[in-house]
C-alpha cells in the first residue's frame, strides 16, 4: 500500500506521569486519513485522567476503512484507585 504514517510520543517524565501520543496515517492514493490523539495524567496517588480521540477523515468509498467511516470518537475518563 502507498500509505504515510507519522507518530510521536511525548512524555514529561514528571511525578504525575504526564504523557501524550499522536499518530496520523494517510493513504497517498485516495486521500483517506486517520488521526489518533491520546493523553493521560495522574492527579495525586489516587486519581488519573485520560482523553483520547480518533478521527476518520475524507474516507474514500473504495478504501478498506469505508465501512467504519462514521466511527470517529472522543473519550474522556476519570479513574480513582483505592
Amino acid at each position: 500500500d502507498n500509505d504515510l504514517f507519522v507518530g510521536t510520543r511525548w512524555a514529561l517524565n514528571d511525578i504525575d506521569d504526564t504523557q501524550a501520543l499522536a499518530r496520523f496515517v494517510t493513504d497517498l492514493d485516495d486521500g483517506t486519513f486517520t488521526l489518533f490523539v491520546e493523553g493521560e495524567r495522574h492527579m495525586g496517588a489516587r486519581w488519573k485522567i485520560e482523553a483520547e480521540a480518533h478521527f476518520l477523515v475524507d474516507v474514500d468509498p473504495a478504501n478498506a476503512l469505508a465501512p467504519s467511516k462514521r466511527d470517529s470518537f472522543f473519550n474522556f475518563r476519570v479513574s480513582q484507585f483505592f
